[in-house]
């Protein structure tokens, strides 16, 4: 991380260590507002009546009904989504957890608001969070959960009516297996790694994803498997063989996996006995030969084991273990493909799954070859600061320490820094920048910037929680002293949703071009198992509710020969399983300047300075800038436009409303985001312990309440566009507030925003 800049902004502190730690000893200062009462504005927004009034409003990009030229498919290259007439498409993404009691419980009207909510803001494609299983005790391990089924069909039919594609995910083991499930020495524990291997459960789940695919769904007539708004069909979410809970699967399990291994072995050298003189007589404690077992070496660690370097015959022994793992996984979801499309008729397309391994330069590559055996590839990737406390995993209480970080200071950390296997979509299935992050607002902006760049297909935006926007942030039901905890994953925010408008215009509708390929990489499938290190790797991912920080990366591996910064100038393409490896490099000096701390697309259209932390987008139809704006020098003349600004920090972007370049438009978006908090929300300077050193951060010493407050825009833009005459204020909504006092010179409009100013038109 040595490239970066120490700056961190608003607060004023230096980070010169890695992102995740665990923190210790804390200083003290006196408590200040992040946002000061005085320099911002309450977001109090109104109700929306969804009238025609509305300036701002884009349920129009979407069809009439999802679906309604028919399933998606690939593009001819694979790599892309056309609709079912063959037009190219692009997804501006959400998430939905339809098993929360907030969206669940949702009238019919509820729910349609919602949906229609987010049609406005660009919002064409929703992953369903669900659950098909009944995970109680007493019930049968075949049960279905009628009421998450309902729940499921419910909000399919409003998606689909207001326009909004659907991603199905069905499955996610977080749960408790229950005893009456029959699954020996699970119970009471989750259950990774369980569906690769265990009969019982896959059987189960077949019958779970049969009941819910082949019914037909009451509110739309068409069961899941005939509905073309059903876009994508995931196996399931967050697990994998390659990940640490592989060790924790109970030692019943585990000899039930031990025995699907030695079946294998058989098969690839004709007895165990063979197997053990291939590996040159290397025995783990637990192996019994003539009782036909051949332990996974490691127990516990036995991934850890298998991104060590090995020699001899246990070297031999770790690479057919790896082998043996990796064909498993990759062999279930070619079953599940397989299940889906023949058995119960399903005709939307698929993916395996969304997670990382516990060692992404070894592993990492490995994965993503067992998700070829489905249509489209993923991921889940979060960033963010750093945040510690006790509940940091689902709460932001008083006391916990942070530490604000915004991409454009850390590019590396940037959620479509994602390989692209050869042939395949690449969709982030989650992603946000988490809260208590200071700079929320630049995620649609970045995203939107580099997923045209690299054409990585969807970041699904997580996780909303509402019909409309946010109201109550806290947590009621616990009172902490005389404050209350804050929720961290709420996405219906301003600081998120509030970027959604002009972002999602501006990709959907290919304002900017694709670079051509950054690197291209071929592996064979050998190099693969042998876990030698790719010429670029990928990122460390981080959710702190199911990594463990100690275990990541255990061997060591930072990065490959290619710099990642690579994943700023275009898209990196990965191809496995290739004939013989390879490697094709553009001449990146030509777009990353090390010393300058800058890197420029491939295109041109977008550069990063990640020393001052600026992002400038500049295409014909779409410009703007994002990150630290003071520092930066506060005026940016890009092509079209001019933008003035006193901001520490802000995302300012003006795009055209009707798909012609900025100096020909008649109608554009100005779209503001600055930072936003808490009313009354505190924090004071600290110092604590972060990855083994002392870093400056801050402690939140008042969480505050409703409503947010936003820092006021300190902001002019003028606009070199003969046409225009007028600007007008738009509410969250989108509705007119009044018509803002406009200055014309020479062929250029000019106007100073206000204060409040999130969305303004000029025609």
């Amino acid at each position: 991380m040595g490239i970066f800049s120490s700056s961190m902004g608003l607060a004023g502190v230096a980070l010169t260590v890695a992102l995740w730690a665990q923190p210790g000893a804390v200083g003290a200062a006196e408590p200040y507002p992040e946002v000061p009462a005085e320099d911002s504005w309450a977001f109090e927004p109104a109700p929306d009546p969804f009238t025609d009034a509305a300036i701002l409003d884009l349920r129009s990009l979407n069809e009439a009904h999802a679906g309604e030229h028919g399933f998606i498919r690939l593009s001819e290259d694979g790599m892309g989504f056309v609709r079912g007439d063959g037009e190219p498409i692009r997804f501006w993404s959400i998430i939905m957890t339809i098993g929360s009691d907030s969206i669940a419980k949702m009238t019919d009207e509820q729910a349609n608001t919602m949906y229609r909510f987010y049609a406005k803001r660009g919002v064409n494609m929703v992953r369903l969070f669900t659950g098909f299983h009944r995970p109680e005790e007493g019930a049968d391990i075949m049960d279905v959960d009628e009421r998450s089924l309902e729940v499921f069909f419910r909000h399919l039919a409003a998606a689909r009516a207001n326009g909004l594609y659907v991603t199905v995910n069905p499955y996610w083991g977080i749960f408790q297996v229950p005893e009456s499930w029959g699954l020996e020495g699970a119970a009471g524990k989750a259950p990774f790694g369980l569906l690769f291997f265990n009969p019982r459960l896959q059987e189960a789940y077949k019958h779970w994803l049969g009941e819910a695919y082949t019914r037909v769904n009451p509110y739309t007539g068409l069961a899941v498997k005939d509905d073309p708004a059903v876009a994508i069909l995931q196996t399931q979410n967050e697990d994998s063989l390659f990940f640490w809970t592989l060790g924790a699967v109970p030692e019943p399990q585990k000899r039930l996996l031990e025995q699907r291994y030695a079946e294998w072995l058989i098969e690839k050298y004709g007895s165990l006995k063979q197997a053990m003189s291939a590996w040159q007589g290397f025995s783990a404690e637990a192996d019994d030969v003539e009782a036909g077992v051949l332990t996974l070496v490691g127990g516990p660690a036995m991934v850890w084991e298998m991104t060590q370097p090995q020699q001899g015959g246990k070297a031999v022994r770790i690479r057919d273990q790896v082998e043996f793992l990796a064909r498993l996984q990759r062999d279930f979801y070619a079953e599940m493909d397989r299940y889906q499309r023949e058995d119960l008729g399903c005709q939307s397309l698929t993916n395996a799954s969304n997670w990382h391994t516990a060692d992404t330069p070894r592993l990492g590559d490995l994965e993503r070859w067992t998700y070829a055996a489905a249509d489209v590839s993923a991921m889940n990737d979060y960033t963010g600061g750093i945040h510690k406390g006790p509940n940091q995993g689902w709460r932001i209480d008083p006391g916990d320490h942070i530490v604000s970080r915004s991409i454009t200071q850390y590019p590396l950390n940037l959620p479509t820094n994602r390989k692209q296997v050869l042939g395949m979509p690449m969709i982030v299935t989650e992603t946000k920048w988490v809260f208590p992050n200071l700079y929320q607002t630049e995620g649609a902006f970045l995203g939107a910037a580099y997923m045209s760049v690299t054409g990585v297909d969807s970041l699904y935006y997580t996780h909303m929680d509402g019909p409309e926007w946010i109201q109550e942030f806290r947590f009621p039901y616990e009172k902490l002293g005389d404050q209350y905890g804050l929720g961290k994953w709420a996405g219906n925010t301003p600081q998120e949703v509030g970027s959604f408008p002009a972002n999602a215009l501006l990709y959907r509708l290919g304002y900017l071009q694709q670079a051509q390929p950054a690197v291209i990489e071929r592996r064979r499938l050998d190099t693969l198992l042998d876990r030698a290190v790719p010429a670029i790797v990928e990122g460390d991912t981080y959710d702190p509710n199911r990594d463990d920080v100690d275990r990541r990366n255990w061997s060591g591996q930072g990065s490959g020969s290619v710099s990642r910064l690579a994943y700023l100038v275009g898209p990196v393409i990965a191809e496995y399983g290739a004939e013989q490896d390879g490697l094709k490099v553009a001449d990146l000096p030509d777009y990353i300047d090390t010393q300058n701390k800058i890197v420029r697309s491939g295109t041109g259209e977008v550069t990063t300075d990640f020393g001052v932390g600026l992002c400038t987008m500049n295409a014909p139809k779409a410009q703007g800038v994002a990150g630290f704006l003071q520092a930066a020098g506060g005026r940016f003349a890009l092509g079209d436009i001019t933008i003035e600004s006193d901001n520490e920090y802000a995302v300012i972007q003006v795009v055209a409303m009707d798909d012609k370049p900025i100096a020909e438009s008649g109608r554009l978006l100005v779209q503001v985001g600055t930072v936003a908090r808490p009313t009354g929300w505190t924090v004071r300077d600290v110092t604590f312990e972060h990855a083994g050193q002392q870093v400056q951060g801050q402690e939140i010493v008042t969480t505050g309440q409703p409503p947010y407050r936003i820092a006021n825009t300190h902001a002019a833009v003028t606009v070199r566009n003969p046409n225009l005459r007028k600007a007008t204020l738009l509410d969250a909504g989108g509705y007119a507030v009044g018509e803002l006092p406009v200055e014309r010179t020479g062929g250029a409009l000019n106007v100073r925003l206000p204060e409040e100013a999130m969305y303004v038109v000029l025609e």
